[in-house]
């Protein structure tokens, strides 16, 4: 990442299009990579806690796929399924995904929740 010397942008603009009026973050962006060690696959549920930590404070969360080429049915279905269902508030989003992890997607948001019984 660069970021130029002279920016024609202040950091208040930047911090504004995350903040609600009432001045608390509404929305935020979080690069999947962040949450893999040494490049070990992301496949269970438990990285997939990691990942959503405090998730639950945003109104919405774009997640970036870039440089992921695979997941792990369990990690995105606590995500896409578990997630939802128990913070409906929240909206997830995503982007630079590959045919397969979408498909992934596709399917977890699909399935019906059954966590109740």
């Amino acid at each position: 990442m660069q970021i130029p010397i002279k920016a024609d942008w202040t950091t208040r603009e930047v911090f504004k299009s995350y903040e609600r009026d009432d001045m608390q973050f509404r929305n935020t962006q979080v690069p999947v990579k962040l949450v893999q060690y040494s490049n070990e696959p992301l496949v269970s549920r438990s990285q997939a806690k990691r990942l959503l930590s405090r998730f639950d404070e945003f109104n919405e969360v774009l997640l970036d796929f870039q440089g992921i080429d695979e997941v792990g049915r369990a990690f995105i279905d606590e995500i896409f399924r578990v997630f939802r269902f128990e913070n409906p508030k929240t909206v997830l989003t995503w982007l630079n995904v590959t045919e397969e992890i979408h498909q992934l997607i596709k399917n977890a948001i699909e399935t019906p929740d059954d966590t109740s019984k």
